[in-house]
C-alpha cells in the first residue's frame, strides 16, 4: 500500500458536515487532559540596560506603588545588582558598577508544547477556553499555554534560575517577577522538586499583610500556625471588656505536617538497612509582614496592661 493510500485512509472528509455538537465532542476528546508543565527562566534578547533606557526606570523595579528609591529598597537593589555582577564574572562585585546592565533580562518559558488541537482550526481552538497563556514577566509576554484547573505547575529548584548562584534567588523580592499575578493565583496544582538534603522545609499555609503594604517591600516574618484574625478578635474583645472572666487564647490553625512526616519516613524506608539517609525537618508556618507583626505586638502589649489592671481591680475588691 502506498503512502498516499495510507493518508487517504486516515482522513475523514465528511467531518465538517457532522452536526456541530458532535464535532465539538470529537475535538474535546483530542485535548491532552491534565499535563505537567515544567517552568523555567530563560534569557531574553533585551538586556537590563536596554530596558532601563527604554522605560526610564531603574532595575530592579519593585512591585506596587511604593517609593521605588526608599532606603529599604535601595539596599535590596544594591544586593541584586551586586549578585548580577558576580554572575557575570566581575572580580569585585561589591564595587559600584553599571556592569549589571549587560546582563540579559529574564522571562519564563516551558518546553511543554501547547495542545496540538489548537493548531487545527478556529473551532478547535475555541474549545480550549480553559487554556490561557500565563507567566508574563516585566519584559516578556505570557507564552506558556496552561490550564489552571487541571494542569500541574512544576518547578525544579535545581534548574529554575538562570543566574544560579545569586544570594537572592530564594528572596521574596524577585528581580524578574511574574506580572500576571491574578492568573498565577488560579493555579490549583503545584509540584516542587527540592533536594532531600536540605536542613528544613517550611510550609507556609497563610500569608497576612495590611492592604496598604502590598508591594511595599515589607520584611516577612514566619510565625507559628495561628489564626491571626481570631487572635486579633480575642485581643480586641478582652480590651473592650477588661472585667470579663475570659482568658486570652491564641487560636491555632489545623495542621497536617504530620502527614508529610509520614511520607518522609516511608521514603526513608525504601533504602537498605544501615544506609544513612538525611531528611529535612518539616514545619508549618504562617507569614506576616512587619506591619501585621507590629500590630500583634502592640495588641499583646495593650492586652497585658489590661490583664494587670484587671488583677489589681479584683485584688482591691476582696
Amino acid at each position: 500500500m502506498s503512502d498516499n493510500t495510507k493518508n487517504q485512509d486516515q482522513t475523514f472528509p465528511l467531518f465538517p458536515k457532522l452536526p456541530k455538537e458532535i464535532r465539538l465532542m470529537i475535538w474535546e476528546l483530542t485535548l491532552p487532559g491534565p499535563r505537567i508543565v515544567h517552568l523555567q527562566q530563560r534569557k531574553l534578547k533585551t538586556t537590563i540596560g536596554e530596558w532601563e533606557d527604554e522605560s526610564g526606570l531603574s532595575w530592579p523595579l519593585f512591585p506596587g506603588d511604593g517609593e521605588q528609591n526608599s532606603g529599604h529598597r535601595k539596599m535590596y537593589r544594591g544586593a541584586m545588582r551586586s549578585g548580577i555582577r558576580c554572575a557575570l564574572g566581575m572580580p569585585d562585585p561589591s564595587r559600584k558598577s553599571s556592569m549589571y546592565r549587560e546582563a540579559s533580562f529574564l522571562g519564563l518559558h516551558s518546553q511543554t508544547p501547547p495542545p496540538e488541537t489548537f493548531a487545527v482550526c478556529q473551532e478547535a481552538f475555541e474549545l480550549g477556553a480553559g487554556y490561557i497563556k500565563m507567566f508574563s514577566t516585566t519584559c516578556s509576554v505570557a507564552e506558556t499555554w496552561f490550564n489552571p484547573e487541571i494542569d500541574t505547575l512544576y518547578i525544579r529548584l535545581d534548574d529554575f534560575w538562570v543566574y544560579d548562584d545569586l544570594i537572592w534567588r530564594f528572596d521574596i523580592f524577585d528581580p524578574f517577577p511574574v506580572t500576571d499575578v491574578e492568573n498565577l493565583g488560579r493555579v490549583k496544582k503545584l509540584a516542587l522538586y527540592w533536594d532531600m538534603s536540605r536542613d528544613s522545609v517550611s510550609i507556609v499555609t497563610k500569608h497576612h499583610e495590611e492592604d496598604f503594604e502590598k508591594g511595599q517591600g515589607q520584611e516577612i516574618i514566619f510565625w507559628n500556625p495561628v489564626d491571626i484574625d481570631g487572635t486579633f478578635a480575642d485581643i480586641n474583645s478582652l480590651i473592650s471588656d477588661p472585667l470579663s472572666n475570659a482568658t486570652p487564647e491564641v487560636p491555632l490553625l489545623d495542621t497536617w505536617v504530620q502527614d508529610l512526616e509520614v511520607l518522609l519516613e516511608a521514603y526513608k524506608s525504601e533504602f537498605e538497612e544501615g544506609t544513612e539517609v538525611r531528611l529535612p525537618s518539616i514545619v508549618q508556618k504562617i507569614a506576616v509582614t512587619e506591619g501585621v507583626w507590629k500590630r500583634l505586638k502592640d495588641g499583646f502589649g495593650k492586652l497585658e496592661k489590661v490583664l494587670k489592671e484587671r488583677e489589681v481591680a479584683r485584688a482591691g475588691a476582696t
